[in-house]
Parts: C-alpha cells; structure tokens; sequence
C-alpha cells in the first residue's frame, strides 16, 4: 500500500547488470536503470579492496613492467573480462606454467592488483578446493579477473572438469528436496593460473589424455620468457631477477584495486561499449587473421583470437590512460606469449589430428616388423608365420609403403578417434596413398586377388621432426612480424 519515492534492486552476482557495473561498495550506475545493490553475503566474501592511488599503482606497478611480455599479458589480461560481454568475448583462461621461483605467482598479484587485495594472499585465491567450492568463486568474479594460485594443489581427478565448467560459465545442476530444479550459477570469467605442471601433466596423472575443448579453453604458457631472467624479459640494472620480483610483489601489497574501477568509469563516460562495441569485434577477427600462422587448424586459430582479444584489451586500458605503457605493447606481449604456446605445442594442427597421428604412427613403429610381412617376388603367405597379422609392407622404386587391413585400421590402428578424419590428415599431409575416386583405401594385388588397403608411406614415420621445425619457423615469423 505505499508508495515509494526510490526502489532499489539486490543482485547476486557482480559485474555487468544491464548498463551498470556492481562491485562491493562500488557501482557504476547508468542513469536511466534502477538502483542496484550486491548481496551483503557475496560483498563480505569479496577481496575488491582498494589502497593507494591510481597515479601510484601506475608508477610502482604497472610502468615497470614495461617491456616485460608475461607482466604485460598478465595486466592486459585483468582488464578484458570487463569486455566479455560487450565483445562477446569467451570464458576461459591462461595458466603460466614453469619451474619454482620463476616469477609465476608474482604475475598473478601483479594482475590482481587491477582490481583489489588485502587479503592474506592478496587477491588471488588457491587451486586448492573443489569443484562445488569454485562455483562460488567464479560467482564472485562474474566479469572480472579470476586468480588461482598453484594447480598442484588441485585434485587432479576434478582438473578437467573444473576447467570445462568454469569456461561454459554456469554450475552443475542440482534438485531441492522438493525434487524442483535449483537455479544454476552463473557466470562470465576469465581466469589466469599458475602452477609448475600443465594441465595436460596433472591430466597424464589420472592415465588420460587432456581433450581438443581443454586446450582451447585452459591456454598453457611457458613462464620462462627464455632471456635468463625467469618470468622477465627485461631487468632494472641495479637489480638481480629476485629483487625485482620481490619489489614488484611489495608493491602488489601496498597499491590496489584502483585500476578496474576507473577503466569501468572511463568505458562508461566514453560510451565505449554502445559506440565502439562492434568496431572493436571486427578489428580483433581481422588481427587474428592477419597474424593467423601458416596452415593453423581451428584450434590454433581459437586460441590465437583468444590472444588477441586479450592484447586488444590492453591496448584499449593504454588508450584509456589507465595502463601506462606504449601504444601497441599490449599486443606485442600478447602475440610473444602466443608463440610461446605455439612452441611449445610443435604444430599447427588440431588436437585430435596430432594424437590421432601419433597413435599411427606408435602403431607402425611398434608392429613394423612384427605384424607386416614384405610383399615381393617370391612371397608365399603360407610359408609366412606373421601372427596376428596386420597388414602387408612393400617396397616401391621412391618409397617403404605400409598395407593396413581396413578393419584393423579402423578397430586398432585408429581406435578412439574418427578413421575418415585420420585418413583424411594423412592424405593431407602427403602420408596416405589414396584410392581412386571417393575411396581412402587404395586397391592393391595381394594372394591372386584385389584387396583394399590403407596405404601409409614411410614419410609419417621419418618427417615428425623436420616438419615440426619448419612450421614453427613459419608460424614465427608470421606471427611476431606485426609490421
């Protein structure tokens, strides 16, 4: 029955709310929306704290890690999860991994400390909890930077998991007692990780293999940026690597918080998002085409625009006057941190081609001799004593090639992946002979008859190597050549 003259609206998570960003104890209104408010439980939960001044937070912190491409990356990547939504940018994360002392943890307090501290960590929280645990945590930075310290700690069982449903931004659904479905969490986020394996390692550990969706959502990066300093690239002269990590890490301790909030405000006075949304969309497809390595699969390209998006971002925080570093430095840090993954990986192929490939080829390495008798003048299969016989090998005048039965090809030789889609790489890649018309299998005369055979060249067992090389000196100079 009454009527009153202002309404307020409580929200659970925060960040992006129609036109209005919420944080505990800040919100940056738009004029025409209603009032909000956080949940007091999420805000005492929270560490957006803020100490010090923006002007002393660019001075101490983030001007000195001009030149440094981890630190880039790692501020730039503070600043994108505010675009997420506006640039339809997707969830997922980026794990500095290397050895102890690196500098690893020291990256994550220097990105944290965009958005808050105070806490007896900072602002980073740990891998170790649980799954259910995290749902909550990435609730709490619904778009803004998530920081988890140390995957070791994680159980490696839920690694996988934890890393698919952080990226698809919702919870696990559950029922009341009632037998109703609760609401899911959900979220948008970005995350950075540290820790001295990769995912992949903590996955080996559980006898599986990491997945094509793992990969592209959870990006590996070698912490050491290889110029004998750690995590830096460059190093004060009056300053040995431990120093200046333990400056920086002081430092993180006493300025934070300041800097997100004023790159929300400057995107809202500028009307970044209604005037410049879908500019700034078109621009991040067309750098990652133009820095798209030779012959990259679809993955490589996913991650890629993940890097750029992120680079992007940093520019934009650096036109903002928040980030003070050159203009194009943040995408400079972001396409080196690129190559590094690159590098790493050793192809530009699909996940599942390499490994579907790899298996391939362990398969003709470990059989060879055992299960493939020689085709030539002469051959009597009855004098023959192969057993479990896989297949034939013959000689041509150019090459070794190896004659795989169809149903042990696809029953063994490609179990666990899709047989078309390996033959078809192979094929690709110059391995496979294929048959006439449709047909990946080739005919060949084999006992006084005509007989189908998947026929692989010798070239897959003998090329890993030189191959490998030469597309990473390719994809080098196509990627850090922004000129």
């Amino acid at each position: 029955s009454w009527n009153p003259h202002q309404r307020l609206r409580s929200v659970e998570n925060v960040g992006w709310h129609h036109s209005s960003f919420v944080l505990p104890n800040f919100t940056n209104q738009s004029v025409s929306s209603e009032q909000l408010l956080l949940s007091d439980e999420l805000g005492r939960q929270s560490r957006f704290n803020t100490k010090g001044s923006l002007k002393d937070w660019q001075e101490k912190i983030a001007s000195k890690c001009s030149g440094n491409s981890r630190a880039v990356f790692s501020l730039s990547a503070s600043f994108t999860p505010v675009m997420l939504k506006p640039l339809r940018i997707e969830s997922g994360g980026f794990h500095f991994r290397g050895n102890s002392s690196l500098g690893k943890t020291t990256l994550l307090q220097i990105a944290g400390s965009v958005w808050g501290g105070g806490g007896v960590t900072g602002y980073l929280k740990s891998w170790r909890t649980t799954a259910n645990a995290l749902e909550q945590v990435a609730r709490m930075h619904n778009d803004v930077l998530l920081c988890l310290d140390e995957i070791g700690q994680v159980d490696e069982k839920q690694i996988g998991q934890i890393v698919y449903m952080l990226s698809n931004q919702s919870g696990k659904g559950r029922m009341k007692a009632s037998g109703e479905l609760r609401n899911l969490h959900e979220w948008r986020v970005l995350f950075l990780s540290s820790g001295e394996i990769s995912l992949e390692e903590a996955i080996l550990q559980t006898s599986r293999k990491i997945k094509a969706g793992q990969e592209v959502r959870f990006i590996d990066i070698p912490a050491d940026a290889g110029k004998g300093f750690g995590c830096w690239d460059y190093m004060p002269e009056d300053q040995s690597p431990a120093e200046f990590t333990k400056s920086l890490k002081d430092f993180t301790d006493e300025y934070y918080g300041m800097a997100g909030r004023e790159f929300i405000r400057l995107i809202q006075r500028d009307h970044i998002i209604d005037n410049r949304a879908a500019f700034l969309r078109q621009e991040i497809t067309q750098l990652a085409d133009r820095f798209r390595p030779p012959n990259a699969a679809e993955q490589v390209q996913r991650v890629l625009r993940h890097f750029i998006e992120v680079g992007r971002c940093g520019e934009l925080a650096v036109e903002l006057g928040v980030l003070p570093l050159g203009n194009e430095e943040p995408m400079e840090a972001a396409l080196q941190c690129f190559q590094g993954w690159l590098d790493q990986r050793d192809t530009t192929g699909n996940r599942e081609h390499i490994d579907g490939l790899n298996q391939v080829r362990e398969f003709l390495q470990r059989y060879g001799a055992s299960r493939f008798p020689v085709l030539g003048e002469g051959f009597d299969p009855d004098e023959m004593k192969t057993t479990n016989r896989a297949g034939y090998i013959k000689f041509t005048d150019d090459s070794k090639l190896y004659l795989i039965f169809p149903q042990v090809f696809k029953s063994e030789v490609c179990m666990g992946f899709s047989v078309k889609a390996i033959a078809e790489e192979l094929l690709r890649l110059g391995h496979l002979e294929r048959g006439e018309g449709n047909n990946l299998a080739k005919k060949w005369r084999v006992e006084e008859r005509q007989m189908r055979f998947y026929t692989i060249r010798e070239s897959l067992l003998c090329d890993d190597d030189e191959n490998q090389s030469e597309q990473s000196e390719q994809s080098e100079h196509c990627v850090l050549d922004r000129a």
